[in-house]
């Protein structure tokens, strides 16, 4: 008779798991007049995100809001629709008239934005990351980027304009390794901290750059989740981990619907 057949998908989605891991897609939310020969989502070609770690994500996608618009609820309603892996909103922290915002603002904004990425993975079971400057939300869904000052050749980023590398080089980051000491060839320098002082940032939840005298490189790669509990405990801290159990989720959901659901009686009433 031989197996059922869910078993068999799973052993087939369980054999391709690393290749379909080794790229993932990213979004980028952005503010802006739409050019009038585009139309929303907008597949990106050459942008910081496509650079990826040890190859590119395998999408990048904009969405385009209003530059007026008072949030970023259309593209989170669009996003509910369609698959992806990490967001960024490179704007969060700049003001309407294109300047800098405070880190206070900016984090509320992102701290707004973690919001909605809490209310997918926990209530809407879409299991997405999302990588936000200076944003203690505290959940495996939440990268919170903290590195500021950033030097390159031709700019020097603050951590919300510097968030969109970060999301390409974690979605092109395979499963099979870890973005943990990852260099970041184009950066020059970046602020110096004492091996405590990078050990209390990880230990916060955030995710930071450093100079290691040679180059600068990801610290551990942690989201922002600090707070464990029982049945969630230091593994849901680390970046890669997550990407996994997202991974195994998506798949098993898949599985279920394709094979599963509706296919086979659940009762005999």
């Amino acid at each position: 008779m031989g197996e059922p057949s869910i078993q068999i998908v799973f052993k087939q989605a369980g054999i391709t798991a690393i290749k379909r891991g080794e790229r993932g897609a990213v979004v980028l939310i952005l503010k802006d007049t739409m050019p009038a020969t585009y139309s929303n989502p907008i597949k990106m070609e050459t942008i910081d995100a496509m650079i990826g770690y040890q190859k590119p994500p395998k999408q990048v996608i904009a969405y385009i809001e209003k530059a007026d618009a008072a949030d970023y609820s259309e593209a989170q309603s669009y996003l509910e629709t369609i698959k992806w892996d990490y967001v960024v909103v490179p704007g969060i922290g700049i003001t309407v008239d294109g300047k800098p915002d405070t880190e206070a603002n900016t984090t509320s904004r992102a701290t707004d934005f973690a919001t909605w990425i809490k209310q997918l993975r926990s209530t809407k079971d879409i299991k997405v990351k999302a990588v936000l400057p200076h944003c203690p939300a505290d959940n495996e869904g939440v990268i919170n980027f903290c590195t500021d000052d950033i030097k390159t050749a031709n700019k020097t980023y603050t951590a919300a304009e510097y968030c969109s590398r970060i999301a390409g080089m974690l979605a092109g980051t395979p499963l099979t390794i870890s973005a943990t000491f990852a260099p970041l060839a184009e950066v020059i320098d970046v602020p110096h901290l004492k091996k405590e002082e990078r050990d209390a940032a990880v230990d916060a939840g955030k995710l930071i750059l450093f100079n290691d005298g040679k180059k600068v490189k990801i610290d551990r790669a942690v989201n922002s989740f600090v707070t464990t509990i029982e049945n969630k405990g230091d593994d849901f801290k680390k970046i890669k981990i997550v990407d996994i159990m997202d991974l195994i989720h998506d798949d098993i959901k898949t599985t279920a619907e394709d094979s599963y659901i509706g296919k086979y009686p659940n009762d005999y009433d």
